[in-house]
Parts: C-alpha cells; structure tokens; sequence
C-alpha cells in the first residue's frame, strides 16, 4: 500500500498533513515520523520545505528532527533534477 503513495506524493501529503499532529493515525511515532519524511522528500514543491520543517518542529523532538532535514535535502535533488531533466526531454522529443 505504501509504495502507491510515493507516486502521487503531493497529494498524498493534502490528504495526509491534517491528520499528522491530531496523533490519530494507526502507527507508533517513529514510523509516521520515518513515512511522513519520506512522502515529503519525494517531493519537488519549495512548499514542502517548510512544511516538512514545520511539522518536525511541531512534532518531533529535536534529537529525531535528522529524517525531516533530510527530506529538506531531496526536495532540493529533485527540484534541480527536474531543473536539468525537463529541458532536455523537451529537446529530444522536439528532435524526434
């Protein structure tokens, strides 16, 4: 189940961000701490930056807070990877 989430991770992130603090979810800290990084990472939205921020500030304790800098850091991979990438599909196929 979890691998679908990662394809549509935006809207995954709506549906899931106001559930997030209300605690209600069916799993321990640590693993919603581990799955809410990871859907935000997957991410490419500057938006999610601070939101993913955000949320560990609020919900984390500091000492665990690494998961929620590191999603910081796939954001921002796959924000220049898409940077670089789009531009030279749009050539090939215009080529092709």
């Amino acid at each position: 189940m979890l691998t679908g989430l990662f394809h549509q991770t935006d809207l995954t992130w709506a549906a899931l961000q106001p559930r997030l603090l209300a605690h209600d979810l069916p799993i321990d800290d640590q693993s919603r701490w581990m799955m809410v990084t990871a859907i935000a990472g997957a991410s490419a939205k500057s938006e999610r930056i601070a939101e993913v921020r955000a949320y560990g500030v609020k919900d984390m304790p500091a000492e665990a807070r690494r998961p929620a800098e590191s999603a910081v850091g796939s954001i921002r991979l796959n924000q220049a990877t898409r940077a670089r990438a789009i531009p030279d599909i749009v050539r090939w196929i215009a080529a092709h």
